[in-house]
């Protein structure tokens, strides 16, 4: 919405509601399902295979070392991110470049390499890379440090109460 600067988010939503419409706060949705979809598969199968590859190939062939999963949610994120970046860059022409709102997202893919260039495809990959290589390191070392500690305080919790419906689902944990 050009027509000047509008107040907050409210403001925000309310001036492209009237200069482009209601439709106009979903632009690009279906370019982002199309891009999220295939980065989340890339990025969980990818930590997983990582995972039973360092799990095997430790001491024990049991135990995943908090380094291992630091560097596997790394190594999986990077590589999802890699290889989602294409669309990415479409999906947010579509959301922010009037001329490419309404168009497929491979008529996006194909305007921009007929325009700019395939290396055009790839614009933002440095830093993307580099974020999604830090989140994923982050977020599995993490989630491997808290996993069993956080499982059994919630069958604990849940021990006599409405969490009781937990403890399958946490048992394969």
């Amino acid at each position: 919405a050009g027509g000047g600067a509008a107040c907050g988010v409210g403001g925000a939503l309310r001036a492209v509601v009237a200069e482009e419409g209601v439709l106009a706060l979903w632009r690009g949705l279906s370019a982002t399902l199309l891009r999220d979809v295939p980065f989340s598969c890339l990025y969980w199968v990818g930590y997983e295979a990582l995972k039973r590859r360092a799990t095997a190939a430790s001491a024990d062939g049991a135990t995943l070392s908090p380094a291992a999963a630091f560097l596997a949610g790394a190594a999986s994120g990077s590589t999802a991110a890699f290889l989602t970046t294409p669309l990415d860059v479409v999906k947010t022409r579509q959301q922010t470049v009037p001329s490419y709102s309404g168009i497929q997202l491979h008529e996006g893919l194909a305007r921009v390499v007929r325009e700019e260039g395939a290396s055009a495809l790839l614009t933002g990959l440095k830093p993307t890379l580099l974020g999604y290589g830090i989140e994923g390191a982050l977020k599995f070392g993490a989630y491997e440090r808290v996993k069993a500690p956080l499982a059994a305080l919630l069958v604990r919790l849940g021990a006599g109460g409405s969490a009781l419906w937990l403890r399958p689902l946490l048992a394969r944990l």
